[in-house]
């Protein structure tokens, strides 16, 4: 077993004292680019990383397994869906949920060709091991045939308690959309369905966000687009108890649009934070990242909140001026008060030629990023009491997810702490910025951590994991090349 070196930083201007450890080894990078990744800690590193495989057609599952007792030695366990030898899986995972630990449950999905029905089924795959358990059936619902079955969408509540299932039938432009909402309950049982019709056809029916409480409401933010009106959103909201659908509009005056958000449960109210803009929709990026930057020029920050029940408390535009690129980065609740975490991510996909790719769709992106900015909400107001910016300079990167050019957050019950990198120049490594927030707005420090890093290495962004108290589980890389270690408060 290999020791790990160890870097030590006292910052003497302030009360605050940082320590980096790094592992001795390196290792190598792969199968990260464009991935949703995912960080969890149960006494070794588990990266779950997923994404789309347009030649399995069917949702990939990798998990990267790091054990910091042998000096971050790795392994690689494929959770994805078995292939047969011959063909392809015709069931589809659809989207994937943490129960405990290492245990999750995946959602999959299958078009019965002889009832023409759309099928749900559950099982449970353990992501330190790969093995599964086999499927079982949720519901199903009537589908036109394999190439157009309808979508699923599903959503797990906070405490992990409940499950909403949205069903969505097939396009049709001639007749009103109908859905059905499925409640389903910790063991994987129907509690109770609702369909309902809106007043417009698929046509004017947009994406979706689904989301269900620990009492089991379930609230769907949809995007509608009728003619001669500008797109927007409205909320949704299912209450079993009651068994009545309530649409609550989140249209803004002056044909202003909410064009990204987060939804979120907090205590026993539901809340909606995110960024609106005058821009048209279809002036919007087309290819948008995980990140879910937009190229969209900013005006303020939206907040809204509703009860458990579904009862509006309010909706509020917070004015910041236009912000080029703005990016919801995170909203972190912290008692009364909501952190505001953006940067000015900006995304920008572009496809490489079919010919030159074995007729595959490969997409490059490349990403940007000058600045963060950092604030607080008043959760019983919805108002955004200050915003700080910090201007940052870097040169663009191409398919690493951005994680060399965002930031790291840790929220305490006295303020926030953000780390970023610092672009010096080609030849050196980024340099760590810390900057300490209070809840008030002051910047208590801002304050460059030199000599932390090993040699050309640069912050990782994309690994920030509590393993106790103060401790957090770190990554600096260098290419493809990366080490692994702590940083300590």
């Amino acid at each position: 077993m290999k020791k790990l070196i160890l870097l030590t930083l006292l910052v003497t201007s302030t009360s605050f004292a940082q320590k980096f450890q790094w592992s001795e080894t390196s290792t190598t990078i792969e199968n990260e680019a464009d991935y949703k990744i995912e960080n969890y800690f149960y006494g070794r590193l588990f990266k779950l990383k997923t994404k789309y495989n347009q030649e399995t057609f069917n949702k990939d599952v990798l998990v990267d397994i790091l054990d910091p007792r042998d000096d971050f030695e790795s392994e690689v366990v494929n959770a994805s869906l078995e292939q047969p030898v011959m063909g392809l899986n015709m069931k589809t995972l659809i989207d994937l949920f943490q129960l405990n630990e290492k245990n999750f449950v995946y959602f999959v999905t299958e078009f019965d060709k002889s009832t023409k029905m759309n099928e749900l089924f559950w099982m449970t795959a353990n992501i330190d091991t790969g093995s599964k358990t086999k499927h079982k059936f949720i519901t199903s619902f009537a589908g036109k045939n394999g190439v157009n079955p309808g979508d699923y969408y599903v959503a797990q509540s906070p405490n992990k308690e409940f499950y909403v299932a949205l069903k969505v039938p097939s396009y049709d432009k001639k007749v009103n959309q109908k859905i059905t909402f499925t409640l389903i309950d910790k063991t994987f049982k129907v509690v109770k369905e609702k369909e309902y019709e809106f007043p417009f056809s698929s046509k004017q029916s947009g994406n979706q966000q689904l989301f269900v409480s620990n009492e089991g409401v379930v609230f769907m933010v949809k995007e509608i687009e009728l003619p001669k009106v500008k797109p927007y959103k409205s909320v949704y909201i299912w209450n079993p108890s009651t068994d009545a659908v309530v649409e609550e509009t989140l249209k803004l005056e002056n044909d202003l649009q909410i064009h990204q958000l987060k939804g979120q449960f907090y205590e026993s109210d539901f809340y909606i934070q995110g960024l609106y803009t005058d821009k048209n929709s279809r002036d919007f990026q087309f290819n948008v990242s995980y990140s879910g930057s937009d190229g969209v020029n900013s005006l303020g920050v939206v907040c809204a909140k509703f009860d458990g029940k579904g009862a509006r408390k309010y909706l509020t535009l917070n004015n910041t001026g236009k912000i080029n690129d703005l990016n919801i980065k995170d909203f972190v609740f912290s008692g009364d008060k909501t952190w505001a975490l953006m940067d000015h991510m900006f995304v920008i996909s572009k496809r490489r030629p079919l010919a030159q790719t074995n007729m595959k769709i490969i997409n490059d992106y490349t990403y940007s990023n000058n600045g963060i900015e950092v604030g607080l909400i008043n959760n019983t107001t919805g108002v955004l009491e200050w915003l700080h910016s910090t201007k940052i300079s870097h040169p663009s990167t191409t398919n690493d997810n951005g994680d060399l050019i965002s930031f790291m957050y840790n929220v305490t019950n006295e303020g926030v702490t953000l780390i970023y990198n610092q672009h010096i120049s080609i030849y050196q490594s980024k340099l760590p910025i810390l900057q300490n927030y209070t809840k008030t707005g002051k910047l208590i420090n801002s304050t460059p951590l030199p000599n932390t890093l090993p040699n050309k290495y640069s912050l990782d962004n994309s690994t920030f994991v509590k393993v106790e108290n103060n401790k957090y589980m770190v990554r600096c890389k260098l290419g493809n090349s990366a080490k692994y270690g702590y940083l300590t408060f």
